[in-house]
């Protein structure tokens, strides 16, 4: 019996890879996992990926509608991509992002609704004993 490292639950290992196996059979825990083990060898080999971009804009020019069908065909899956990675820039769960969204319409909205008026009038409404001392920055 071996304790899974990211959901501490004791799984039984698979008989052929015992030894080497590090986390249990679960879904969530096989991403976790294979996400870390990604991580690391990126951390290990951080040359291995540069200067591909000559390669990648060539074959990009010999295949040029395989961008625009590759995000036509999976608009869901583009969308949320996107969306994923501009929230978690943000350091922003989804939920969180649209609740704060929602926040600046509201906040628009009742700007939107107030009633146009100079600065000047409304630091004179709440102190009459101000109106001298605006005047002299008034031009005319």
């Amino acid at each position: 019996m071996k304790r899974c490292p990211y959901c501490w639950r004791l799984f039984e290992p698979d008989p052929r890879t015992e030894y080497e196996q590090r986390a249990c059979f679960g879904v969530e825990c096989q991403k976790k996992r294979k996400r870390d083990a990604q991580k690391k060898w990126c951390d290990q080999n951080p040359a291995y990926f540069q200067g591909q971009y000559p390669r990648v804009k060539k074959w990009i020019d010999e295949h040029p509608d395989y961008l625009k069908n590759y995000r036509r065909n999976n608009l869901n899956y583009v969308r949320t991509h996107k969306k994923e990675e501009k929230s978690q820039e943000e350091g922003l769960t989804l939920e969180a992002r649209a609740g704060l969204e929602a926040r600046v319409v509201e906040m628009e909205q009742f700007f939107r609704n107030l009633p146009c008026c100079d600065i000047q009038d409304a630091i004179e409404a709440r102190n009459p004993d101000v109106k001298p001392f605006c005047a002299q920055f008034t031009p005319g």
